[in-house]
């Protein structure tokens, strides 16, 4: 080195001396040592003789150093690489760069000690690697936090962490050089510092389940963090992190949270609600929705009060017992109970529930009962209405489910009942599988084969056979029905169903023979060969075998106007007979025949009078209970509903027109263009919308109760109920049944 220096070099040399890093600066054409500090001469102390006149000899070598990086080195920025000295394997990190030094140019280099640091930073990679070699199998993610002078830094993520993460590559090399919480959601972002701070101060666990952005999926998942904190020897701290893919999981959460509020406020919605009761000796009321106390005229509140004694006592008081029964009934079979029961309004008036229990299961050794409760006071009293219209049909009306080519009984009216003399109880037990079980069996194949076809072609079954009375007697019966809707494998098959007079029971019995009458005649002569009659039709006390039939059967002088042996052929084919001055009707069939050689006509005759008058009661009955429907209180409406939102009005009931002081044709004339045009114009908007909401959500019932204007202008009001009808042509057709309600208003 040299002694002599210019003035600007020996204040640099001062300021070098005083900087606590190692310096030295080297000539670049012949290594000369042009200055050294302390710092590198404590670290170069143990080469060192203080004669060294170049850089390689004060670093221990007789000759320029193999891996001398001095050729590569510039002006403007350093070369840094790493040194480690052959005697104590301490490492260096060299920073060295060309200057001019005194009109030299030379390089400055800046040795620092890193010899800890590289301890450090192989113990962290050891550690590293032995950690993934240990967790990189494992599905959840895995971290290691160090917790030194304030930071956080990343020690280990197993490969598991970036596929729940799903962090791109750019920000996999950012969250392995440092710990920012990077993609966490803005919301969640200070409860999982918070929590984490906090960890690391009292030493503790963390838990916590945030949303992190998902670089790979483009939007926010669900990650659960379950953490804890561990002090080592020398007071560092440890962050172990276990992460977790529970965005699944919270998703669900957070679906059946909004179902089960979406099913309470469903629940709340029923007209009569959910009850849940612990039966012991009382009913003590769990749990109950808003319909529950609505059944009553009661607040939530004021039912909350009500509940603390005996919920049975809630029920109308002849009801109770029942009630109680039932319930018991089913606990007692693990079975589910439907009925109907009675609750007490509180301003008075009866609530009709149906409701349907099955236990749930129990609590403190007491059942459980889950309860769902109907209003059907509405349904009821429109029952109660249709039964006795139904129960006043001459016989009655039954429906059957078709399966198998069985006709399962699905209701039948009391008249029903009334023909074969049994119980209700007796008749479901005797058609239970098969309601032409109660058929007499020499009629039972006719009748089954012509149902069957009935059945399958959809015509109008129209057919006479005989049951069995309870008494023990046959009696007719006459069933009028058809297929409803298209043939599938569980068809619906309806009814009506009527019996006979006992002077039509009679004449049925004497049928059961060949005929009521059975005559021999002469086809040339009109001679009467043989009579004989079942019943008194023709014959007289002094008739005369051998006498002219028209005379010896109706006193007649000459053939008779209606006789039909001239006017028919004798195929045995049947055709009708009316006899002059008589209100009888006959029916009558005739054949040739040899009658001792002699040809001859065998004449059948049957009284078909009570059949005809059965007939016209028939059409009578069946213009009566047209007449009935025409002039039902407020009437009846029938609506087509079109694809276009339109409604067509297809059939306008007498007593409809009537409850609007109109004709059905001025009915019409309104209805045409507009069926919601007679409403009052506060009430036809919310009337049509509800109508068009009732159609296009698929509900099959629906109540609407609004103001009508009358022919003079003035208003009642209404309550219309609704029935959507889906025909097999696939129109939907509105069926209403309008009330006057206005005295009720």
């Amino acid at each position: 080195m040299s002694d002599k220096n210019s003035p600007a070099i020996e204040q640099i040399i001062t300021i070098l001396n005083n900087s606590p890093t190692a310096i030295y600066v080297s000539a670049i054409d012949n290594y000369e040592l042009l200055y050294i500090n302390e710092k590198a001469r404590d670290i170069l102390a143990s080469n060192s003789t203080g004669q060294e006149r170049t850089c390689y000899e004060a670093a221990g070598f007789t000759q320029p150093c193999s891996f001398c990086q001095t050729s590569k080195m510039s002006r403007d920025k350093f070369l840094v690489r790493e040194f480690q000295l052959p005697i104590d394997s301490s490492i260096y990190q060299l920073s060295g760069k060309i200057i001019d030094w005194d009109g030299r140019e030379a390089h400055i280099e800046y040795i620092t000690d890193i010899t800890e640091r590289k301890k450090e930073e192989n113990k962290s990679k050891a550690v590293k690697e032995e950690l993934q070699t240990t967790f990189s199998c494992i599905p959840c993610g895995l971290c290691v936090y160090k917790f030194e002078n304030g930071k956080i830094s990343p020690l280990f993520h197993n490969p598991a962490f970036y596929g729940i993460m799903g962090y791109s590559k750019e920000h996999i090399k950012e969250i392995e050089n440092d710990t920012s919480f990077l993609g966490v959601h803005p919301d969640d972002l200070p409860v999982l510092q918070s929590k984490i701070q906090d960890a690391i101060l009292k030493g503790g666990l963390v838990q916590y389940i945030y949303r992190v952005w998902n670089d790979n999926k483009n939007e926010y998942r669900w990650i659960r963090l379950d953490g804890s904190v561990e002090t080592q020897a020398d007071n560092t701290k440890f962050l172990y992190g276990v992460y977790s893919d529970v965005n699944k999981r919270v998703l669900l959460e957070q679906e059946l949270t909004a179902a089960k509020d979406k099913m309470q406020d469903i629940i709340n919605a029923i007209p009569g609600g959910v009850a849940i009761y612990k039966v012991s000796d009382i009913f003590e009321t769990i749990y109950f929705s808003d319909g529950v106390p609505e059944l009553s005229g009661y607040t939530v509140e004021e039912y909350h009060e009500l509940i603390k004694e005996d919920a049975a006592k809630m029920t109308y008081y002849e009801d109770t017992e029942m009630v109680v029964s039932n319930i018991q009934e089913a606990i007692k079979n693990h079975t589910v109970t439907e009925f109907d029961f009675r609750k007490q309004h509180r301003d008075g008036h009866i609530v009709w529930v149906h409701v349907q229990a099955k236990q749930i299961g129990e609590e403190d050794g007491c059942p459980l009962i889950h309860c769902v409760f109907h209003n059907i006071s509405n349904l009821k009293e429109t029952q109660l209405e249709l039964d006795h219209l139904v129960n006043s049909i001459p016989g009655g009306i039954a429906s059957y489910r078709i399966e198998d080519g069985q006709f399962i009984p699905i209701f039948f009216s009391d008249g029903i009942v009334a023909l074969s003399g049994h119980t209700r109880k007796e008749l479901e037990e005797i058609t239970k599988n098969n309601a032409l079980e109660v058929i007499y069996e020499a009629d039972k194949k006719r009748v089954s084969d012509e149902a069957v076809s009935a059945l399958k072609s959809g015509r109008v079954l129209d057919i006479s056979y005989r049951v069995h009375h309870k008494d023990g007697s046959l009696v007719w019966i006459h069933l009028n029905g058809r297929r409803m809707g298209p043939l599938s494998d569980s068809s619906r098959f309806y009814a009506v169903i009527t019996g006979m007079s006992s002077e039509t029971r009679l004449f049925q019995s004497i049928a059961n023979e060949t005929a009521d009458g059975i005559y021999v005649i002469s086809k040339d002569t009109y001679e009467l060969f043989y009579t004989n009659e079942s019943k008194n039709l023709f014959l007289k006390d002094n008739i005369t075998i051998g006498e002219k039939c028209y005379k010896a059967l109706f006193g007649k002088s000459a053939p008779c106007e209606f006789c039909t042996l001239k006017s028919h052929k004798p195929d045995n084919s049947e055709h009708d007979m009316l006899v002059d001055g008589t209100d009888k009707f006959y029916s009558t069939r005739f054949h040739e025949t040899d009658w001792n050689g002699i040809s001859a006509y065998v004449k059948y005759v049957r009284d078909v009078t009570e059949e005809t008058k059965i007939k016209f009661e028939k059409e009578r009955l069946s213009m009566y209970f047209q007449s009935v429907v025409e002039n039902l209180p407020g009437g009846i409406t029938v609506i087509r509903y079109e694809s276009d939102n339109s409604l067509i009005p297809e059939y306008i009931s007498e007593g409809f027109a009537s409850m609007c002081h109109m004709t059905v044709e001025e009915v019409e004339n309104v209805y045409k263009n507009d069926i919601f045009a007679s409403f009052h114009s506060d009430d036809s908007d919310n009337i049509k919308n509800k109508v068009l909401d009732s159609i296009n959500s698929g509900n099959s019932h629906c109540e609407l109760t609004g103001r009508l204007k009358l022919k003079d202008g003035g208003y009642i009001w209404v309550k219309s109920t609704i029935s959507l009808i889906h025909s097999s042509d696939g129109v939907k057709r509105l069926y209403t049944v309008h009330t006057d309600i206005s005295k009720s208003v």
